[in-house]
């Protein structure tokens, strides 16, 4: 029988309410602590969610938007990138360090990365492409 593969690392989400901690999904979170952490010893590291970008975004992002937007418009999806990145810095008027080039990551906050992600909808829907917002859903395995 092959020793079952232990996930070091689980990432939940939820908030903090009157000194105690609500998660978004408890569920997978107890699933995930009897699966990988049961009669274990763990270290519990808490940051606030809105400072940090997430891969969701940026999975919804790419797949959602900007792949899709790059199709339609013949273009490949790093110049998107660029595009987007430059129009959303020009229209937002938003000052960044000397510098810096639209080749790197723009280091956004969560709430700014958001911001991002609806100016990209908002603009690949005025070039005629309808993006779908994402699904809630899909973190709860419902869909």
């Amino acid at each position: 029988m092959a020793a079952k593969q232990l996930k070091k690392t689980g990432i939940f989400y939820g908030k903090v309410v009157h000194k105690a901690i609500q998660l978004d999904d408890r569920t997978t979170f107890l699933d995930w602590m009897g699966e990988n952490m049961d009669g274990s010893r763990f270290v519990l590291f808490v940051r606030k969610d809105s400072e940090y970008q997430t891969k969701d975004q940026y999975r919804y992002l790419y797949s959602a938007i900007y792949q899709p937007l790059a199709e339609h418009l013949g273009y490949t999806v790093r110049e998107i990138d660029g595009v987007m990145k430059r129009h959303f810095i020009l229209e937002n008027k938003l000052d960044f360090p000397e510098g810096w080039a639209l080749s790197k990551a723009m280091d956004l906050d969560r709430e700014l990365l958001a911001k991002y992600i609806d100016f990209c909808a908002t603009r690949a829907a005025y070039e005629g492409l309808v993006v779908l917002p994402p699904n809630p859903q899909w973190k709860q395995g419902e869909i």
